[in-house]
């Protein structure tokens, strides 16, 4: 009964941490085409480098965050490393971005790192 627990905990971090990842995914991307959209036009000088740069750094940060939730939701003898993976990922969007989507992701290694421990303990 406690390893079905620690299970469904597993599967709710890593749900947590695809919806965190899949709302930064979707919102950089829409960020991305925004930005991308100017430079078609006549306004190539007004594009933000840095905005620009910022962007692509979360679109590469959200992937791999989504791939860690997956594998964190599917178990498996990496679930520390995902967590981990996931923390940090979390924090780092945390601090480039912020929103609700790099808080999920931390929120979802947070409760992956707990499950982990206390399977470790029990």
């Amino acid at each position: 009964m406690e390893i079905m627990r620690l299970n469904i905990l597993y599967v709710v971090a890593g749900v947590i941490g695809i919806i965190g990842s899949a709302l930064c995914f979707i919102s950089t991307l829409l960020s991305l085409i925004g930005i991308l959209t100017k430079i078609g036009s006549f306004s190539l000088a007004y594009i933000n480098v840095e905005l620009l740069v910022y962007d692509l750094i979360m679109l590469i940060l959200s992937i791999v965050s989504l791939k860690a939730s997956n594998s964190l939701r599917v178990g498996g003898y990496a679930v520390r490393d995902n967590s981990i993976i996931l923390i940090i990922m979390g924090a780092v969007m945390m601090f480039l971005k912020g929103g609700t989507g790099a808080f999920l992701v931390l929120l979802g290694g947070i409760l992956g790192l707990i499950a982990y421990l206390i399977s470790e303990i029990v």
